[in-house]
């Protein structure tokens, strides 16, 4: 249901003029060969994974050797749940550094890149 949402939001993004590649990715990210398959790295990243396991899982992707070759370059949004959370629970492993967080609507979201050790 949530990759029909996201193809849906794509399709209005390519009707309103947008012409950028855009890939969706199904399946767990937090696999250690998803991300050497992929071609170029991205320059956005938008990850919306569930709830429940949000803070582990950007710890555990960011710690990814994989991930972190594949999206060099990239900007990682992250959605954070929309339930009282600590921000605090919400870390990345280095060399990614979260800027900031920034909220559209009721959703709030965190920004991470890659940054030079």
């Amino acid at each position: 249901r949530n990759c029909r949402v996201i193809e849906d939001n794509v399709s209005k993004l390519r009707k309103s003029g947008i012409d950028s590649e855009i890939n969706i990715i199904r399946g767990n990210v937090l696999s250690k060969n998803l991300f050497a398959k992929l071609a170029s790295s991205p320059e956005l990243i938008f990850s919306d994974p569930p709830y429940a396991i949000s803070a582990n899982s950007l710890k555990e992707l960011t710690e990814n050797n994989h991930f972190t070759a594949w999206a060099e370059s990239a900007t990682l949004i992250w959605e954070l749940p929309n339930k009282p959370i600590n921000d605090e629970d919400f870390t990345v492993s280095s060399p990614w550094k979260i800027g900031n967080c920034r909220q559209f609507g009721g959703a709030k979201f965190i920004f991470a890149r890659i940054h030079p050790q």
